[in-house]
């Protein structure tokens, strides 16, 4: 368990006055060669597992707060991916999937992200994996970590292997990756303050109806093991 998502529980289970906020940035899901603009079936099968986990009520590592409380997808002047992949989850949730920036508009992201956070909300992004790293980096992330300079080569689910196909063009394969950022607030009047950053795993096991696994597994008594 992370050392965020235990301090973040610390946070609420304590009561503290300053809220508590999280961004959720995802890779678009899988692509080939032969899938064109489009994700692959692989791919979608993991839209709708992101849609199942991070719909739910119950927390998880890396949904502390529960169901995510806005969408957000990069517009890509070519690419359909970012929004095939988080259109599931808006769906599911009955929220509308925001759009406002392109893929490469980093600034335009900052500015538009900070006005989807809620206290206890989770904002779920998801992009094309070369244009994240602007991203975290116009959120004024403190301190930032040189691993977040680029997005990782691999990084492979525990229970599922990237179809070989996913390599053919070369670049990075990891498509199980989701980079959490924490942001915190003094009072609904205040300006949400990045705090950290950690990397967690969406543990897609292959098909859309895979049990959420890893950081996104159910951990209905995260409170009690923070209490404790």
């Amino acid at each position: 368990m992370s050392i965020s998502f235990l301090l973040l529980f610390s946070a609420v289970v304590h009561g503290t006055s300053a809220e508590t906020a999280i961004i959720n940035i995802i890779r678009h899901g899988e692509k080939c060669a032969s899938s064109g603009d489009d994700l692959t079936a692989v791919g979608h099968s993991r839209a709708d597992y992101l849609a199942q986990c991070m719909s739910s009520s119950t927390p998880s590592i890396a949904m502390p707060f529960g169901k995510a409380t806005a969408v957000m997808a990069g517009e890509g002047k070519h690419s359909l991916r970012p929004k095939e992949t988080a259109t599931p989850l808006a769906e599911k949730l009955g929220l509308k999937l925001q759009m406002p920036c392109t893929k490469k508009e980093a600034d335009c992201f900052a500015e538009n992200a900070l006005t989807y956070l809620t206290d206890k909300g989770t904002l779920v992004v998801a992009w094309s994996h070369g244009s994240i790293p602007p991203l975290v980096e116009a959120l004024k992330v403190p301190n930032l970590p040189s691993e977040y300079k680029e997005w990782p080569d691999k990084c492979p689910s525990a229970s599922f292997k990237e179809p070989a196909c996913c390599s053919e063009e070369g670049g990075s394969v990891c498509y199980d990756a989701i980079w959490q950022i924490k942001f915190t607030r003094s009072s609904g009047d205040s300006s949400w303050q990045p705090q950290s950053i950690t990397s967690l795993a969406e543990g897609f096991g292959g098909t859309s109806s895979s049990p959420c696994a890893q950081d996104l597994a159910p951990t209905s008594n995260a409170t009690e093991q923070v209490v404790v």
